[in-house]
């Protein structure tokens, strides 16, 4: 007994009539509906349900029939991909949770059909995506009475949400039987390109890119469609790749197959075609880019798995020169490397050897690396392109794994670099470009502004010559417009510097931040915070914050330290409107230490420069200066230039505010004011020491320098005080014959400033310090210090203290921009003051620190002996004369006003005198809108006597008040 049979008989005689009368609409409705399997018919009409009678047992939908509501894509065959489906009538309308399925039978396999649409209606319609492999000849079937199944969800009558339809057909003969029009033959077939291949594709910048068929593929489920794309992943390309998918670029356009070229229609039997994008000529270089053409079937399985993938590249020859200004482009670490294999800038490497180590940095170039042809004056010659050297096109940095780290310090001192960073060299950091061995750089090299942050370089032999970013800049050589940052370099060369080791070339606007440490075992070191040794060269408009220090291990090894160069030599060397700001020091016994430069002769000139940074030259019979060391054969010259930084020296030294030792030397229209001290056996001067040669109109500031005002021979005259420097503020005076091209003399109270072709030189008034006297600080009354540096945040102070200048102490508790001095600044001779400032401009942490002042007096309670007997009154003189003083043969008097008699309200300086050998001072108090009326006023007098003249002492006045206006005149008689 078959199944229907069963189940004919199970559900009794009514409904065995009912089963007779459902045959004609199954008849009428099995076969193909009108229209495509990927299309859905419209929905069936709603059906008239009975409305809900509860007087008698609700009677729950039951599936009735299944019809075919789409026919085959391909004739009577569904095939791979296609989608076919069925509807299920139910005796009433639905409503449909969840995802019920009904089961087909494909060949011998059970397939789900899930429910896709119809809620609300009495018709709800499945649907099943033919997959590889499904195959049924006769046509697919229902799978019986039973195949319609909840799966978790609900089928619902419509009339009464409470009541579940059922989900068993009545019978068998409900269900569409096999039905050769609706046959299965699910073969996925994958596109494929076969053995078809494109040949690598070449495109010059400037020109256009050749126009190129591309093959079609064959096989796939139905038609091909066909894209083009550009991945990042770099020849040789391969098939399918996983690297992320990119457009074509603006250069290059892609024509599909049937698309419209040139006017007429791309074959329809190829895989498109590449042409050119108008008239686009990219100047931007790029390395060999892999493209992909996919072909995708019709079935709409887009797959990584079910496509055709052509892989070709296309290689764009690069423009290196690409503003045709005859300097190649450096864009990254590698190239910056490479040019150590063409030192002389033509864009070839030097030697064959290196050709493939070269061409790795710059691959594919366009003939002669697209430098400008230059036509030669001899006809028989032919234009060639002309490369001079490189320029570098974006900042650029050493810390290449990005972790902020590029060397540690142990615990013994020891420093490696980041073991992660690509030229981390096994420890040794960077090799410097034209270093042992070479002839040195003879190109130029252009920043353009950029900067290489983050240099490190660790050498822990005597293994090279020269060390720094550069290791031999040769006389034709050129470095312009580069800035280094946070450079890190320790090594025992004979020539380091952060820029160079060794300059005989122009080094122009170029800066360095840092650190640099050089040991060496013997010889003669040359150190400096940019250039380790400039023979010749010339360094102008660049500086180094640097913090530069020496030592020689086995000794006296003779080594020249400076902030900006170590040691300078030859006529034709020149340093001007440059300057140094960092720390400079050395213990190596005979060393010649200074701010900017440690060692100058053969006549080379230093000129509108100066240097700020402290300089500590501790080793036995050193030479140490504020500028320059010192000096040796022919000397040279310091013009317009001025040293602001303390200048320490070890035993038996020359220590000089500008020079230590300025052997056949000339100083001209320069100053000097940082303190000047020596060990024991030592000589110390405002401005240098055996001097041969001159002195023109070059001064040293007494007060700041802790130097006698009187000096030597030719130094007699050359010690000034604080106001003597900053009173003028134009070239009169002391500064008579000064040029005002080189020098901007600022206002009271400021030193002047070096200028170079019109413009002061940067970074110097970014601090500034003021006291309420000219000359030395006083206890108990104030000193302000100044940022003056726009847009600075996060500004915090620091005051310091030195009783020598060399070395400073943290005042505690002084953490303001003013400072009032207490007794124990002028203790034991008095200490120097400055303020430390910290802050932070365009995201980047600053610390600078002020110049200092002199040394801090102690207010006296000495007596200014009045000379006149009147109370103050307007109108009427008074007069002071300083007594009790022997031989006092420099004073200088000031009137201060304030509102009480305590002198603390409101307090303003009134009038002021400096005669040299006039002792009073007179003050005749005023009415008007700036009255003296009701106010106190007093005198008080700074004054250095024959014995001591640098002794400065402060005396004052009682102070006198309040003031009153003059009597009314009388009336006439």
């Amino acid at each position: 007994m078959n199944r229907a049979i069963v189940a004919i008989i199970a559900i009794g005689a009514v409904a065995l009539l009912a089963a007779i009368g459902a045959l004609a609409p199954l008849a009428a409705n099995a076969g193909p509906a009108p229209s495509s399997s990927a299309a859905l018919l419209g929905p069936d009409a709603p059906v008239q349900h009975t409305p809900y009678n509860p007087q008698s047992a609700p009677v729950p939908p039951a599936p009735t029939s299944v019809t075919y509501w789409g026919v085959p894509a391909s004739d009577d065959t569904y095939e791979y991909y296609e989608t076919l489906g069925v509807a299920v009538r139910f005796s009433e309308a639905v409503t449909v949770t969840g995802v019920p399925y009904l089961e087909l039978i494909i060949g011998s396999a059970v397939k789900k059909a899930n429910y896709h649409s119809g809620a609300g209606t009495a018709a709800l319609r499945f649907q099943y995506r033919v997959a590889n492999g499904d195959s049924d000849a006769n046509g697919f079937s229902v799978n019986y009475f039973d195949a319609l199944k909840l799966n978790g969800g609900a089928i619902k009558s419509v009339a009464n949400a409470t009541i579940d339809a059922g989900t068993s057909f009545r019978t068998v003969s409900s269900l569409p039987g096999n039905d050769a029009r609706h046959k299965v033959s699910g073969v996925n077939s994958v596109p494929s390109f076969g053995t078809a291949t494109v040949d690598n594709l070449v495109y010059t910048p400037g020109q256009l890119i050749p126009v190129s068929d591309l093959p079609a593929a064959t096989g796939g489920n139905g038609a091909l469609t066909y894209s083009l794309n550009q991945t990042t992943k770099a020849p040789p390309c391969g098939t399918a790749t996983d690297a992320p998918v990119n457009p074509i670029p603006d250069w290059m356009s892609y024509y599909p197959p049937g698309a419209t070229y040139n006017g007429a229609t791309v074959a329809r039997n190829s895989g498109g075609k590449i042409a050119p994008n108008g008239t686009t000529k990219p100047e931007t270089k790029m390395s060999p880019t892999c493209f992909e053409l996919y072909a995708a079937d019709a079935d709409g399985d887009n797959s990584a798995t079910d496509r055709a993938v052509l892989s070709f590249s296309v290689t764009v020859l690069a423009d290196y020169d690409s503003d045709d200004n005859g300097l190649l482009e450096v864009s990254s670490l590698a190239q910056l490397d490479a040019i150590r294999y063409d030192l002389n800038g033509d864009g070839d490497a030097d030697n064959t050897a290196d050709d493939t180590k070269y061409a790795a940095a710059f691959p594919n170039p366009v003939a002669g690396m697209g430098c400008q042809l230059v036509d030669h004056d001899d006809a028989t010659i032919p234009p060639a392109p002309v490369c001079t050297g490189y320029e570098l096109t974006q900042n650029l940095d050493f810390d290449t794994d990005d972790d902020g780290a590029t060397y540690t310090v142990s615990s013994t001192g020891a420093i490696t670099g980041d073991a992660g960073d690509t030229y981390y060299n096994g420890g040794q950091g960077w090799t410097p470009i034209a270093g042992v061995g070479s002839s040195g750089y003879s190109a130029t090299f252009d920043g353009k502004g950029n900067t290489i942050a983050n240099l490190f370089i660790h050498r822990t032999t005597a293994d090279t010559d020269n060390v720094g970013l550069f290791g031999l800049i040769s006389a034709t050589g050129a470095v312009k417009k580069l800035g280094l940052t946070n450079v890190s370099i320790t090594s025992q060369s004979r020539g380091a510097g952060t820029l160079a080791g060794h300059n005989a070339g122009a080094i122009a606007n170029c800066y360095a931040t840092g650190a640099l440490a050089n040991t060496h075992n013997s010889g003669t070191n040359s150190i400096g915070g940019l250039v380790g040794n400039v023979r010749g060269g010339t360094i102008t408009n660049s500086y180094a914050a640097v913090a530069v220090s020496g030592r020689n291990r086995v000794g006296p090894g003779r080594d020249r330290i400076g902030g900006l160069v170590g040691n300078m030599t030859q006529t034709t060397g020149a340093i001007t409107a440059s300057y140094a700001t960092g720390a400079v020091s050395s213990d190596d016994d005979r060393a010649k230490v200074g701010g900017l430069v440690g060692n100058i002769w053969q006549g080379p000139a230093i000129t509108s420069s100066y240097a700020t940074g402290a300089v500590f030259g501790s080793g036995r019979y050193s030479s140490v200066g504020g500028l320059v060391g010192g000096s040796g054969l022919l000397g040279g010259s310091i013009t317009a230039s001025y040293a602001a930084g303390t200048v320490s020296g070890g035993s038996h030294s020359e220590v000089g505010g500008l020079a230590g030792r300025a052997q056949d030397f000339t100083l001209t229209d320069s100053y000097a004011i940082g303190a000047v001290s020596g060990g024991s056996g030592s000589s110390t001067s405002g401005l240098g020491n055996s001097l041969t040669i001159g002195i023109t109109n070059t001064y040293w500031d007494a007060g700041t320098t802790g130097q006698s005002l009187t000096g030597p021979g030719s130094l007699a005259d050359q010690g000034k005080t604080t106001r003597d420097l900053q009173s003028p503020t134009s070239n009169t005076g002391i500064y008579a014959g000064w040029q005002t091209t080189q020098w901007d003399f600022g206002t009271a109270r400021q030193y002047p400033a070096v200028k170079h072709n019109g413009k002061e030189v940067p970074g110097q008034r970014q601090t500034s310090i003021q006291s309420d006297h000219w000359n030395a600080p006083v206890v108990g009354e104030r000193v302000t210090a100044g940022l003056n540096v726009t847009g600075a945040t996060s500004i915090t102070w620091q005051w310091q203290s030195s009783p020598t200048g060399a070395t400073w102490t943290n005042i505690a508790g002084a953490a303001t921009a003013t400072y009032i001095p207490v007794a124990a600044d002028a203790a034991s001779g008095g200490k120097f003051l400055r303020a430390q400032v910290t802050f932070t401009v365009s995201g980047q942490t600053q610390t600078l620190t002020t110049v200092n002042t002199a040394k801090v007096i102690a207010a006296t309670t000495a007596t200014a002996a009045r000379t006149t007997a009147a109370a103050p009154m307007v109108g009427l003189k008074l007069r002071y004369q300083l007594s009790g003083v022997t031989a006092a043969n420099r004073t200088n008097w000031r009137w201060q006003r304030c509102d009480d008699a305590a002198m603390t309200a409101n307090c303003q300086l009134r009038a002021q005198s400096n005669p040299i050998d006039d002792a009073h001072t007179e003050y005749t108090p005023a009415a008007g809108t700036d009255t003296d009326v009701g106010k106190y006023l007093r005198a008080y007098v700074y004054y250095a006597d024959s014995g001591n003249s640098n002794a400065w002492t402060r005396t004052q006045t009682p102070v006198l008040g309040p003031v009153v206006a003059a009597p009314a005149p009388a009336p006439a008689p």
